[in-house]
């Protein structure tokens, strides 16, 4: 039996946050997909399929909220 590692979908529109979050993740053995905005951020859930998600509250349009909500 091999222990996956868990699965991260992380959303957030400030580039550097998110990739300095991203890494921080993946040094501890997650596995991240990284998104700018609700739109990807939908596309990328529904094809990576993450355990767990970490959104941002405020992004121009529809907000990590609504992005839970729609996956």
């Amino acid at each position: 039996m091999t222990d996956k590692p868990t699965r991260l979908l992380l959303v957030d529109d400030d580039e550097r946050f998110r990739e300095r979050l991203a890494r921080a993740f993946r040094d501890r053995g997650l596995e991240v997909v990284t998104a700018s905005s609700f739109a990807t951020g939908l596309a990328e859930a529904r094809s990576f399929r993450p355990h767990r998600a970490v959104v941002d509250l405020r992004m121009p349009g529809p907000s990590g909220l609504e992005l839970l909500v729609a996956m």
